[in-house]
């Protein structure tokens, strides 16, 4: 685990220590490093102190937190980072949603993941390689081989290239079934 995340708090620490406000990017800057770090809890709490800082939580920081709770488990806390970004009337990127159903593949729960892909496809959000193997592996966590199937036949349709990982996320949905 990288241990930058301690040095990012130390130094956002230090900053208010010396009567320096941080501000956006900072807080992102240092929810990114916990992200990285495995370390949710400090980026939820970053989140928080940044919203009692009275500052607006931007696209950036709101998906560095959502990618800290999918390295950390945290799928509940990642769906709820989403409900935020909605509530800001924030719109999504790629990044984002892929750190969602990321969340929601390592928490098993492919329902949640394929509803923030049909949210995705409705708000004109393309689909990437890397999405698509977020929600095979949630397929596969869930046992659900006929929708890895289905989903891996829009990723030919779409023309993406699926890479040995959304193959082998496909092929782990279907391991034990019969067609």
């Amino acid at each position: 685990r990288s241990r930058k995340w301690q040095g990012a708090l130390a130094l956002l620490d230090d900053m208010q220590h010396c009567q320096l406000e941080p501000d956006v990017i900072t807080y992102g800057a240092s929810i990114s490093a916990c992200a990285r770090g495995q370390q949710p809890e400090k980026a939820l709490q970053l989140q928080e102190d940044m919203r009692q800082a009275a500052l607006r939580p931007d696209l950036v920081t709101l998906s560095a937190a959502i990618s800290a709770c999918a390295r950390g488990d945290q799928w509940q806390q990642a769906l709820k980072l989403m409900d935020d970004i909605r509530h800001e009337e924030i719109e999504p990127d790629l990044v984002t949603y892929t750190a969602a159903i990321n969340a929601c593949s390592k928490g098993r729960q492919w329902e949640s993941a394929f509803l923030l892909m049909s949210e995705m496809a409705n708000a004109s959000v393309e689909h990437n390689v890397f999405s698509c193997s977020a929600s095979l592996n949630a397929c596969s966590a869930g046992q659900q081989w006929e929708k890895a199937l289905q989903l891996l036949g829009d990723v030919r349709r779409a023309r993406l290239a699926p890479d040995v990982v959304t193959c082998n996320a496909a092929i782990s949905a279907c391991r034990g079934q019969k067609a």
